[in-house]
């Protein structure tokens, strides 16, 4: 029934080329972080499925990879993560997969809703995550208390808040922000089903309202669509425009985040 959910990637090299990265000479952080950040600058997160189309999106392997890599569009956390996730085992890290808290703009103790990855390298655990919609670090950041990492010019801090669970924090202008806990317990792909199935159809989740959110890192900043508001944040220099018609926000589509609907 969920045989789907563990194939393999049916084609690596694809994959690479659609993030624009060679396959490693050897494994070592510095290739994990450049898979990390190529993947965050050509894939955006989107929902345009469940958001434009009321599409339930699938979580098996083939189905994610024909949408990420062949039809070269984005996907949510559940979808993103997932695949990356194969893409580093393909290529032999050891890495698995990560249950998460979004903790970000939130004053309440909410569910898990999110799905990022852990790999070991070199005596240490990184925390990866391709599939978020908010700041997140453009590398791996070692999984321990107080571990701090600077990429593409954001800071990130990992705290220990108890035997089971970790924090991210993200500092901000306006100083450090929780952005979300996760457990470094190997989670099955199978676990992923009903959380997926709760954010996008459970009235107390944010995607269920139908809204929808597409964003992609960019060089000094990135762009976004929520509902119908572009922003470009480049520099520091945040610019907001009104999408009016189904025309403007195609043309956006294609010319700010590569997809052709």
């Amino acid at each position: 029934m969920y045989q789907g959910l563990y194939r393999e990637l049916p084609d690596i090299q694809a994959y690479l080329d659609r993030i624009g990265m060679p396959a490693p000479q050897q494994l070592s952080v510095d290739y994990l972080d450049q898979l990390v950040l190529a993947h965050q600058y050509q894939v955006p997160f989107e929902n345009i499925d469940t958001s434009d189309k009321n599409l339930t999106i699938s979580l098996e392997t083939e189905a994610i990879f024909d949408k990420i890599v062949t039809r070269k569009r984005g996907g949510c956390c559940f979808e993103l993560n997932a695949l990356f996730l194969k893409l580093l085992c393909a290529l032999g890290f050891d890495a698995w997969a990560c249950r998460c808290r979004v903790l970000r703009g939130k004053d309440f103790f909410p569910p898990s809703s999110h799905r990022a990855a852990l790999v070991r390298m070199e005596g240490s655990i990184y925390f990866c995550d391709v599939g978020y919609g908010g700041p997140q670090p453009a590398c791996g950041i070692k999984v321990e208390d107080g571990s701090t990492r600077t990429c593409a010019g954001q800071t990130f801090i990992i705290r220990r808040n108890d035997e089971y669970w970790w924090t991210l924090i993200y500092l901000s202008k306006e100083g450090p922000e929780e952005t979300m806990q996760f457990t470094m317990m190997p989670e099955e792909e199978v676990d992923f089903v009903p959380l997926s199935h709760f954010c996008f159809t459970h009235p107390d989740s944010f995607f269920s309202t139908g809204e929808r959110v597409i964003s992609r890192r960019i060089p000094g900043g990135s762009v976004s669509i929520e509902g119908d508001l572009f922003t470009r944040i480049e520099s520091g220099v945040r610019q907001e425009t009104m999408i009016t018609d189904e025309n403007q926000y195609l043309t956006l589509l294609s010319q700010e985040f590569d997809i052709t609907l």
